[in-house]
């Protein structure tokens, strides 16, 4: 499991560059050599991925944030057509959806605390009972029908 967010978009960057390398070499010329630097610099040097060439790009097994950046190369450097453009914006919305989903799921209120009450564990783990000392406010009644009257005309 992926334990920070640097590590995660490092492996991001590292599948990002597998996908990239897969590409024909007119492709990877579009694509600006900052862009292409930025991705080797941020990448994983640990982590290896491959291109499966028996799958498509859809299909590949990869983090929902790669595809949602391979989309962004694709719509802003890959693809002329207006109609191809189209096409994957509609896909980005979909795996956009997808990681929604996935978001709600994983974070149901109603999940979390069914898991709790099954496995017998308290939601509240521990807490302390603080007691605090009320002291009545004396006041005549004088006083207290005084400052009504203030209260009312001082508003």
């Amino acid at each position: 499991m992926i334990q920070t967010k640097k590590e995660l978009y490092k492996r991001v960057f590292s599948e990002l560059f597998g996908i990239i390398n897969s590409l024909k070499d007119e492709e990877i010329e579009r694509i600006p050599k900052n862009v292409k630097n930025n991705i080797i610099e941020n990448m994983d040097s640990d982590y290896s991925f491959n291109y499966d060439y028996s799958k498509k790009l859809e299909e590949q097994d990869i983090l929902p944030e790669t595809k949602a950046l391979i989309i962004e190369i694709y719509i802003k450097y890959l693809v002329s057509d207006e109609d191809e453009k189209e096409a994957w914006k509609i896909y980005k919305k979909e795996c956009l959806a997808k990681v929604e989903a996935e978001k709600m799921e994983k974070y149901n209120s109603e999940e979390i605390f069914k898991k709790h009450i099954e496995q017998g564990k308290p939601i509240i783990e521990e807490y302390e009972e603080i007691s605090v000392p009320i002291t009545p406010k004396k006041e005549s009644l004088l006083k207290r029908f005084l400052n009504k009257i203030k209260s009312f005309f001082y508003k």
